[in-house]
């Protein structure tokens, strides 16, 4: 193809795609797309309990992190695409920093029977992935990762669930220690949860 034929090609596409952007929808040929799933009901069971906005109060317990003490933060939980997906935004200030902030995606993996959370934190490069369950009443959820050279288990309960409110208690294992008590974060809802379309 020479120089003068590329040329005309690519007037001849040029045109054809104007062409087909402006013609009428109705004579435009129209394309069958995927049909999203409805939301799982274990997303919509969480979704219910988290969408909005929460208060919470921090208590940390003397660890290697920190001195302990407490702080104050604001957790905002919204729908992610198709309600397939939480997406919360965490920001806090206390003995982790004056400037403290999270990010999580939490889904339903219906393979697995298992939440996934995958957490990222401006004190954490490379996040963690946490696999949650209910356990009775409690969502448990449970990590591995590392945080510098410390290899650190982590168990995050979720207890005391109500439509305002909610207690999470955070344990870890540091090197194979014995899992303790790190914090205590205490949730109470300040924004009611949108229904999905409004």
């Amino acid at each position: 193809m020479n120089a003068g034929q590329a040329a005309l090609l690519g007037a001849a596409l040029l045109l054809g795609l104007a062409t087909g952007a402006t013609q009428e929808p109705s004579t435009m040929k129209k394309e069958k797309g995927l049909t999203a799933p409805p939301p799982a009901p274990e997303m919509e069971k969480l979704a219910a309990r988290l969408v909005g906005t929460w208060e919470v109060r921090e208590k940390h317990e003397p660890s290697q992190w920190s001195a302990g003490g407490e702080g104050r933060g604001r957790d905002t939980y919204r729908l992610g695409p198709g309600g397939h997906s939480l997406i919360g935004d965490y920001r806090s200030s206390g003995p982790l920093g004056r400037n403290f902030r999270a990010q999580g995606i939490v889904t339903w993996d219906a393979g697995e029977k298992v939440y996934k959370m995958f957490w990222v934190n401006s004190l954490l490069p490379g996040g963690l992935l946490a696999r949650g369950r209910w356990q009775g009443s409690d969502l448990v959820w449970e990590s591995e990762y590392s945080a510098g050279e410390k290899k650190i288990r982590e168990k995050v309960v979720v207890s005391d669930i109500t439509a305002t409110s909610s207690t999470n208690r955070i344990y870890q294992s540091v090197d194979g220690g014995e899992m303790k008590l790190f914090m205590t974060l205490r949730y109470k809802k300040v924004t009611p949860a949108r229904k999905p379309g409004r």
